[in-house]
């Protein structure tokens, strides 16, 4: 699947990197208030997706701008990501990145909030490679509602 095929809508981008967290036992989102160490998939999907996109500037016309979250010790509230986007007229396009099996519940309802909102939303991580690399095909844990 083509990335680019999202590029034709809208002039304004903004593009936010999340890592999930995960839940406790409680059902309660853990988060630190200082992190221990920066999250190295953040950066390096930043500088990759920077890489991608001035590479298709070049082809479309386009704004865009990246932001990355850690969960961990960044607090996600789809409904303010919202209104930082609509205020600036941009379309959201979330990446949740480096999701491992024990944060994939957490991750889908970062993701299904975000869709409700009228986000884009791509979701990654061992996961979700292991779902693909054993069933061939995404299996209804990973399907769209879109």
């Amino acid at each position: 699947m083509e990335f680019s095929f999202i590029l034709y809508s809208m002039k304004k981008y903004r593009f936010y990197l999340i890592k999930p967290s995960l839940y406790d036992d409680e059902g309660y989102v853990i988060r630190f208030s200082r992190g221990v160490l920066p999250s190295n998939t953040l950066t390096v999907l930043y500088g990759l997706l920077d890489h991608y996109l001035n590479e298709l500037k070049q082809e479309y016309s386009y704004e865009y701008q990246i932001e990355i979250y850690d969960e961990i010790v960044d607090k996600i509230n789809p409904k303010k990501f919202y209104k930082k986007t609509l205020k600036n007229n941009e379309q959201g396009i979330v990446f949740l990145a480096g999701v491992q099996s024990n944060q994939f519940s957490r991750a889908t309802d970062l993701a299904i909030q975000f869709q409700k909102l009228g986000f884009k939303v791509f979701v990654g991580g061992f996961h979700i490679s292991g779902i693909l690399s054993v069933f061939g095909k995404p299996d209804h844990s990973l399907k769209t509602s879109n």
